[in-house]
């Protein structure tokens, strides 16, 4: 079977701006690709206004450019969606997504804890168990195709200063 060359850039749109989306869309961006990061109220204001202000380590502090939403409608249709809210607000946000998901896109969930797909996977132990405390009714699971997720999980040491304008990592955290 032919593989496809993964493209030099990918469009990527990063889901949940506080620290940990902040960090992901900083080193996405650095790295040379397309992000577009969801966010709302103060913190949209301060990215379209400053751009991500981020510091990783004891490096300087630098601004780096993102197309900040307010809307997926507004986020161009990306190759790689990078879910980094918090648990409990994924349940909410994950219908709203359909924009982003609707051409393909590979889903990235990076929170911490059990993810709502953990036992989701055919013919592994516990198969077909639903973790209703973190996808309550199933909305998560209803919203995005379980082939369309690549699982993960995150444990980084970040932190938010300001509302969303600043990311930090320890020095040699990365």
């Amino acid at each position: 079977m032919p593989s496809e060359a993964m493209p030099a850039s990918l469009r990527i749109a990063v889901v949940g701006a506080g620290a940990i989306g902040g960090h992901f869309a900083a080193r996405l961006a650095e790295a040379g690709h397309s992000v577009s990061l969801l966010a709302r109220g103060a913190t949209l204001d301060a990215l379209r206004t400053h751009g991500l202000r981020y510091t990783s380590g004891t490096g300087p502090q630098r601004s780096i450019a993102v197309h900040a939403a307010a809307s997926p409608l507004e986020m161009e249709a990306p190759d790689l969606v990078v879910l980094a809210l918090k648990s409990q607000a994924l349940p909410a946000v994950a219908p709203a997504l359909a924009p982003l998901l609707a051409g393909g896109a590979t889903v990235l969930p990076v929170g911490n804890g059990l993810p709502w797909w953990y036992f989701m996977v055919p013919g592994q132990p516990l198969s077909g168990l639903r973790l209703r405390s973190v996808d309550p009714g199933g909305a998560i699971e209803h919203a995005i195709d379980l082939t369309q997720v690549l699982g993960g999980s995150v444990m980084a040491s970040c932190h938010c200063p300001a509302r969303a304008w600043w990311c930090t990592v320890p020095a040699g955290a990365w």
